[in-house]
């Protein structure tokens, strides 16, 4: 019963619906109307066929339809004999089905492989990159998941899904794909990538920057080209972590202030309590006014120290001589020209290949050779980053 299935099926999807003859077509809609009458799909199945059934349409495809043109590329029948001693002629497709069933050379694989609608996992995937450009990611995610469901050991189909739930804002979704493409190759840099991103969305700053980083220096080593989307991201999270324990030392901060006023406020009280035992006011007038006065100068110090520090956390800026002359940003890799003048790296190199080989600021012809490393500036900028943490994310 499974050969004649496989037959069936086989004569369906690889070639009769694809035949062109007139006749072929109309003995073709035939064999469609005579398995509706059986109260049947187009397409049987062992389930609502029985073996009689499956043996008469055999029958009728095999004596009512022409043998198909197509069967040509399949087998070579030009000349020779087949397996039962017979001298092979134009063969039919009763000949084909002895064939098929004799030697059962079309897989059950094969067959379900060419039907419409059974896509691999890569058309799935295609499919899905394809809606994706169209921002139709709702639907991407669906394709997504039937290529994970039809090969769910490739990382790549987890991390496509992750980057359609970024686009939604589905964080937690971005996050379970990204940590299974991971389990799966612990160094795909898109799934440390995108689960940084949705990490630092979901406010865990340290875990997105750990993860951020690591996508950093795993496209460094695997010398995969980014651009700077992998470092903007990592400076981004830095710096909302930063805004975030700023944040929280500024509450600290407010708490520590709030609770030494009350101590030095009831020291004084209890100063007043002692020296006022047993005796008339007018009598201790003058040490209470002396612990009333210390006790001013004490709160008055301690809110000029805090003001002094919120003063200078408002005014927070980059000295310009610390700052790139083409990026305006605080220099990580200071280089010096021989005209003098000092420059970032990454940005005087960027200029060199995109601009032209002349320094921007000087115009006089420059190479990238002729940079010098500016080790004096580079200790600078070292020392002011380690005592001044915000400008990090500057």
């Amino acid at each position: 019963m499974e050969l004649e299935l496989q037959f069936i099926r086989y004569l369906d999807l690889g070639f009769l619906a694809k035949e062109t003859a007139n006749k072929v077509n109309v003995l073709y809609r035939s064999l469609r109307k005579f398995i509706a009458r059986c109260q049947m799909s187009v397409r049987p199945t062992s389930s609502n066929m029985s073996t009689e059934v499956l043996q008469i349409l055999v029958y009728r495809i095999c004596t009512e339809i022409p043998r198909p043109s197509s069967f040509a590329k399949f087998h070579d029948w030009s000349s020779g004999s087949n397996d039962c001693g017979k001298t092979r002629g134009t063969p039919t497709l009763s000949d084909f089905y002895e064939l098929f069933t004799k030697v059962n050379t079309i897989r059950p694989r094969q067959v379900i492989s060419r039907q419409p609608g059974k896509m691999s996992d890569r058309e799935h995937k295609e499919q899905g990159n394809k809606l994706f450009l169209a921002r139709r990611f709702d639907e991407a995610i669906s394709c997504y998941s039937k290529a994970i469901l039809k090969n769910g050991s490739l990382p790549q189909y987890y991390t496509n899904r992750a980057l359609c739930f970024l686009r939604l804002g589905r964080w937690d979704g971005a996050v379970q794909d990204c940590k299974i493409a991971l389990e799966l190759d612990n160094t795909w840099v898109k799934g440390h990538f995108f689960l940084g991103q949705a990490l630092m969305e979901k406010e865990c700053y340290e875990e997105a920057i750990k993860h951020l980083k690591r996508a950093r220096d795993l496209s460094l080593d695997q010398r995969l080209n980014f651009g700077d989307d992998i470092t903007s991201q990592l400076r981004l999270a830095q710096k909302h972590h930063f805004t975030k324990q700023e944040e929280k030392r500024i509450s600290q901060e407010i708490e520590l202030q709030m609770y030494v006023n009350r101590l030095i406020r009831e020291d004084r009280d209890r100063q007043i309590d002692i020296v006022s035992q047993g005796k008339e006011y007018s009598a201790v007038e003058n040490e209470i006014s002396n612990i009333e006065i210390l006790t001013d100068r004490y709160l008055a110090e301690l809110n000029d120290l805090f003001a002094t520090v919120d003063e200078r956390r408002m005014k927070r800026e980059v000295p310009d001589y610390l700052c790139g002359k083409i990026s305006f940003e605080i220099m990580k890799d200071p280089v010096i020209t021989p005209s003098g003048i000092t420059y970032d790296r990454k940005d005087i190199e960027e200029h060199l290949q995109r601009v032209g080989h002349f320094d921007p600021v000087t115009r006089v012809k420059l190479t990238k050779d002729q940079l010098i490393p500016n080790f004096s500036m580079k200790e600078v900028v070292d020392s002011y980053l380690t005592e001044n943490e915000w400008a990090q994310h500057y």
